[in-house]
C-alpha cells in the first residue's frame, strides 16, 4: 500500500459547470457559496481541534479555473477580472482565511495566458499578498515538466524547476529532486529561493 504521510491532496474544490468533467464527482457543485461553506467544514474537521498542531494537512485542488477535463495540461481558461474574484476564487478564499487551508496545488491549465505552475497573480498577488497564506503550494503532478513538453516554454526541466521556486512553488512531486541543484549550479535560482519554499513546508510537518 503507498502510503504518502499526513498530507491529503484533498479537498478538490473547482467549480463543477459540465457533468463531463471528470473529477466532479470529488467537487462540491457549481455554487460558491456553497462549496464555501463545504470547504471549510471540510478542512477545519481534517485538521482537528488543537490551536497548534494538526491531524492531518490539506491540499486545496486545483488553483484555478480548472473544471473541463479535455485539453486540460495545455488550454488557457480565459476569464475576466470580475468572474475571477467572484465565481472561481471565493471558495478557494474561504477555505484560506476561514479554513486555515496548510497546502494549495496549482492547476495545469493557464489562465488568461499565464501558466499557472507559475502565475504570479494566482500565488503571489492574490494568495500571499491578499489573503496573507502562510502555508506551501504544490504545483499538481507533472505540471512543470508540462511547461518544457506541453507548453514548450522552457527548454530544460532545470529552467522550469528554477522558475517556479522563484515564484513561489515550494514542493513538487518529480522535477524538483533531479533539478534543482543543477538550477542551483546555474544561477536559475538562488539558496535562498530554496530556503523560503523549505521553510513553509517544514512548518506544516512541524505542526503535524
Amino acid at each position: 500500500v503507498r502510503h504518502n504521510g499526513l498530507v491529503y491532496r484533498s479537498p478538490v474544490i473547482n467549480i463543477s459547470r459540465h457533468p463531463l468533467w471528470g473529477r466532479i464527482d470529488e467537487a462540491y457543485g457549481e455554487d460558491p457559496y456553497l462549496t464555501s461553506r463545504m470547504t471549510v467544514a471540510f478542512l477545519k474537521g481534517t485538521h482537528g481541534d488543537h490551536p497548534r498542531y494538526l491531524k492531518l494537512a490539506t491540499t486545496l485542488k486545483h488553483y484555478a479555473v480548472n473544471n473541463q477535463e479535455i485539453g486540460r495540461r495545455s488550454l488557457s481558461a480565459d476569464v475576466s477580472e470580475r468572474m475571477l474574484m467572484e465565481y472561481y476564487l471565493p471558495h478557494f478564499k474561504a477555505g484560506i482565511v476561514e479554513g486555515g487551508a496548510t497546502s494549495i496545488m496549482t492547476s495545469y491549465n493557464r489562465l488568461n495566458g499565464v501558466i499557472n505552475t507559475e502565475n504570479p497573480l494566482l500565488v503571489q498577488n492574490i494568495l500571499r499578498d491578499k489573503w496573507k497564506y502562510d502555508g506551501f503550494v504544490v504545483p499538481d503532478s507533472g505540471a512543470i515538466e508540462d511547461m518544457v513538453t506541453s507548453y514548450k516554454k522552457y527548454a530544460t526541466l532545470e529552467e522550469a524547476a528554477g522558475a517556479a521556486i522563484k515564484v513561489g512553488r515550494d514542493l513538487d512531486n518529480s522535477a524538483f529532486i533531479p533539478s534543482l541543484p543543477g538550477a542551483l549550479a546555474k544561477g536559475l535560482q538562488t539558496e535562498a529561493d530554496i530556503d523560503r519554499a523549505l521553510r513553509r513546508v517544514l512548518k506544516v510537518r512541524f505542526r503535524l
